[in-house]
């Protein structure tokens, strides 16, 4: 049997996603939208979660070994899963070519501050390297790196996770069994 490299592995995951683009009309609709921000506005809560479960591996020694192994296999494939997906946020945002749209992402999604303060923090111009903008412009840009995102997501496959009834319910995802903490 023989191994095939980590880089390689990407490589043709890679052209497996450009081919599948190929073929396809790439128009980034609402539904994808949507999607988009809701992935984006998950990436504070799945960190949570990726730590939770790392944790929880320490605690496995106390169970009983056939409790053991089923937890192992249900977190490992989450854990999984989401430190894919928000390596992929984190990625994307990163590559973001204008830099007021990469701070602007940073700041509400990554770094998790409130609107509010970011349209504060990029009006005054804290970051040498970005120019102050206004609170329109801010918008502009904020949707504009949306919809760049929402393009390298649908090219991936991404959205194709995302479950479109998950978006019935507005921009709500069960993390706890608390209503009042499912809202993200």
């Amino acid at each position: 049997m023989s191994m095939v490299a980590p880089k390689q592995t990407m490589l043709d995951e890679l052209q497996t996603a450009f081919q599948r683009a190929k073929g396809s009309k790439l128009i980034v609709g609402k539904e994808d939208l949507k999607k988009t921000e809701l992935l984006l506005k998950s990436y504070i809560p799945m960190l949570r979660v990726i730590k939770d479960l790392h944790l929880a591996k320490t605690t496995f020694n106390q169970k009983s070994a056939e409790a053991i192994v089923i937890a192992r296999e249900i977190t490992s494939e989450i854990h999984r899963s989401y430190k894919a997906i928000t390596e992929f946020i984190l990625a994307t945002i990163n590559n973001l070519h204008n830099p007021h749209e990469r701070v602007i992402l940073q700041k509400l999604y990554i770094e998790g501050w409130s609107y509010k303060k970011t349209v504060n923090y990029m009006d005054y111009g804290y970051n040498k390297d970005v120019y102050p903008i206004g609170a329109t412009t801010v918008a502009d840009r904020r949707r504009k790196a949306i919809k760049a995102i929402a393009l390298s997501f649908k090219i991936t496959g991404i959205l194709e996770s995302v479950p479109a009834d998950v978006l019935e319910y507005g921009n709500e995802v069960s993390f706890s069994n608390n209503p009042r903490h499912n809202k993200i």
